[in-house]
């Protein structure tokens, strides 16, 4: 099977925008209002960390939780559970190693239908999928 035009476009090219891996290269210099007063500021991602202190303690009473999970991270999933996603796919399903980089997790099944159809279907082109479904 090959991919749609868009597909190869995809596989060929980080399909994020500049404002987001400006954003990712300068989160280690984040802002603190008492350890890092001239950090950078980010206005082009809608974390809401002001909770933390809150949500923070409800989380860890049922085990340890790092506070980058109210963080944005990589679009195709954070890598230590994608990670975790190969091995566990390595072991009971597959029977054969896998590259975490080849792994993709998505919110929810219609945006993995959605991605999958942008990747294999070109504009114009129809795919037919049985209902009830999730696209």
């Amino acid at each position: 099977m090959n991919l749609s035009t868009r597909g190869e476009l995809l596989a060929t090219n980080r399909p994020t925008p500049r404002y987001i891996d400006e954003h990712f290269a300068r989160v280690e210099d984040r802002w603190d209002a008492d350890a890092h007063p001239d950090g950078y500021v980010s206005m082009c991602i809608a974390e809401n960390k002001l909770v933390w202190d809150l949500l923070g303690p409800k989380l860890a009473a049922g085990r340890e939780v790092p506070s980058r999970v109210v963080e944005y991270d990589a679009m195709v999933g954070t890598a230590s559970f994608r990670e975790a996603l190969a091995i566990f796919l390595e072991r009971h399903i597959v029977g054969r190693q896998i590259d975490p980089d080849h792994v993709i997790a998505l919110a929810g099944a219609g945006t993995v239908l959605e991605m999958l159809f942008y990747t294999i279907a070109d504009p114009g082109e129809g795919i037919l999928v049985p209902t009830p479904s999730y696209s």
